[in-house]
């Protein structure tokens, strides 16, 4: 799930620090799955989006809703 909101903050669908639903992760992750695959198989983008945003993902709160 980090690795999926590094890729969204990259994008720009998300900040950071900001709180979130998991409907409002699920539907950015729909609407952006192809894009989030061709990171994820690019290992260097890959890293590059991990190194540069991957400790802002720990100020994104999810908000499941069981909880």
């Amino acid at each position: 799930m980090e690795f999926i909101l590094a890729v969204l903050l990259w994008i720009g669908c998300i900040q950071s620090p900001s709180t979130y639903t998991t409907s409002e992760i699920d539907d950015y992750r729909t609407t952006h799955h192809q894009l989030i695959e061709q990171v994820r198989s690019d290992s260097l983008l890959a890293a590059a989006t991990w190194q540069q945003y991957g400790a802002a993902t720990e100020e994104v709160k999810i908000i499941y809703p069981w909880n």
